[in-house]
């Protein structure tokens, strides 16, 4: 799945100038798709950044 979360973060803002200044609504349609994956990959993986956040912290306190 990362390989095409990282594809969509880098594409889908080109797909989007690109399909506004031609005024192609698919194009369009494709980038707003592209950018919901990326947001969509970054939702689910949101509490496992919590959880390290967490579990770093508690490391770096016992090492007082």
């Amino acid at each position: 799945m990362f390989p095409a979360v990282a594809f969509s973060s880098s594409v889908w803002t080109r797909l989007l100038v690109i399909g506004l200044l031609l005024n192609i609504a698919g194009l369009m349609l494709v980038a707003i798709l592209l950018y919901a994956v990326a947001v969509l990959f970054n939702l689910v993986t949101l509490p496992v950044e919590f959880d390290a956040s967490k579990r770093a912290g508690v490391q770096l306190g016992n090492r007082d």
